[in-house]
């Protein structure tokens, strides 16, 4: 969590300059409790909320900060996942499992992509999630 404070700290003269955008990349698993997964997701929640704060922090200059929270990708850091402990009560990881599959990359960089555009001019403070549903219900 610290290093995206502390690039944001230190690109906003340069985005304030330039009417810029921030994009911060969290997760659904800022919205929801995962079992086994507390302090990935009290981070992720941690980035959502700096983004919000940030957005009505700087809520009359020329800039804007959004996220986007993809649920599960097929990257590496998921192909490097340890695993779960081994007690752990695996009907409890199956409940997020994405019913619809992964979130592909291209999809997400796409929202990121907008989200920086000058075409999502009226975003600002959103968490736009990517999720195939895993937090609608």
């Amino acid at each position: 969590m610290s290093a995206p404070f502390y690039l944001i700290q230190a690109a906003i003269p340069h985005l304030l300059a330039a009417n810029g955008a921030v994009v911060n990349v969290t997760s659904c698993a800022a919205f929801v409790g995962q079992a086994y997964l507390a302090a990935y997701s009290a981070t992720k929640a941690g980035l959502t909320h700096m983004t919000k704060s940030l957005a009505m922090e700087y809520i009359h200059q020329p800039i804007r900060f959004n996220a986007v929270a993809p649920g599960g990708m097929a990257t590496a850091l998921a192909a490097n996942m340890r695993s779960l402990p081994s007690d752990a009560d695996v009907s409890l990881v199956k409940r997020f499992s994405p019913l619809r599959g992964l979130v592909e990359i291209e999809d997400a960089a796409e929202v990121v992509a907008f989200l920086a555009s000058d075409a999502a001019y009226a975003y600002h403070g959103a968490c736009i999630q990517i999720d195939k549903g895993i937090t609608a219900g």
